[in-house]
């Protein structure tokens, strides 16, 4: 893992949840906030920490990036389809991962602009909607995080945001 310590991983998942909290509590007024730009950048060190820091950092990075500026949308939505919870290879996991990944994918799609259709982010958002877990991997909000992916559906594919 290119000799990333505990340490630091774990200081590093915890700077992006503090930046998560920070941004999701910057007044709308004054703009969106500019921290959730920083995580189109962290692809590449977040794919290479190891597990179990992957999965984590990789949540902490989508819950991030869902507090970014509309205009971005497209890319944030692209950069969280690149890393579900399910293929970090830690279910274990799922329990603390997938329920804050679908609502940071909602709330990302949300943001689309309306005009935005793109047939193949709805194609993976299904994927991920209809994923087979095992079911030691299954927990409390696994139905709700999968209901939130199937709205994040209706997102990917443009049109009323009413329906």
């Amino acid at each position: 893992a290119g000799g990333l310590s505990e340490d630091l991983l774990r200081e590093a998942e915890v700077i992006l949840w503090l930046s998560f909290t920070l941004a999701a509590s910057w007044p709308e007024k004054v703009g969106a906030a500019p921290a959730a730009n920083a995580v189109l950048e962290l692809g590449p060190a977040i794919d290479a920490a190891p597990e179990p820091w992957r999965s984590l950092l990789c949540s902490a990075a989508c819950e991030l990036a869902a507090t970014g500026p509309p205009e971005k949308s497209p890319q944030f939505l692209e950069w969280m389809l690149l890393r579900p919870p399910y293929s970090a290879g830690s279910l274990p996991l799922l329990e603390f991962t997938e329920l804050p990944f679908a609502q940071a994918l909602e709330q990302t799609c949300k943001q689309l602009p309306p005009e935005f259709s793109h047939a193949s982010a709805a194609e993976r958002v299904l994927q991920l909607a209809l994923a087979e877990v095992p079911p030691s991997a299954l927990h409390r909000h696994s139905s709700k995080a999968r209901a939130l992916l199937l709205r994040c559906l209706r997102h990917t594919m443009g049109g009323d945001a009413a329906m």
